[in-house]
């Protein structure tokens, strides 16, 4: 049989543990949940079910979005009928403000 550990030994593994256990936690915590934003058909968009905006208050409403959270992430969906001329704007307002974490979501309704 092996040596039993010692009390430093017995620490480092507890310690180890520990950071183990509550790091999902300081992850969690720092990650807000995703914000919704829909291009919608006329051309404005709507963010989190709130009023319609165009893309002159969508550049302002991306800063606010940028100062209050961290690392915020933005879900965005786009209606099929939407011409890519102003699915392209809504992406330069979101390279200019260098705002948020970008994901695409509803790409199934452009499947044939």
């Amino acid at each position: 049989m092996g040596t039993a550990p010692n009390r430093a030994q017995l620490a480092t593994s507890l310690i180890g543990a520990a950071i183990l256990l509550f790091l999902p936690a300081a992850i969690a915590q720092t990650h807000a949940a995703a914000i919704e934003l829909r291009i919608l058909q006329n051309g404005h968009v709507r963010i989190d079910n709130g009023p319609e905006i165009d893309l002159r208050q969508l550049k302002l409403e991306l800063q606010r979005i940028s100062k209050e959270r961290t690392a915020p992430r933005v879900h965005l969906l786009s209606n099929k009928d939407v011409s890519y001329a102003v699915v392209s704007q809504v992406l330069r307002e979101f390279q200019e403000t260098n705002c948020c974490d970008l994901g695409f979501v509803g790409n199934e309704q452009f499947k044939q």
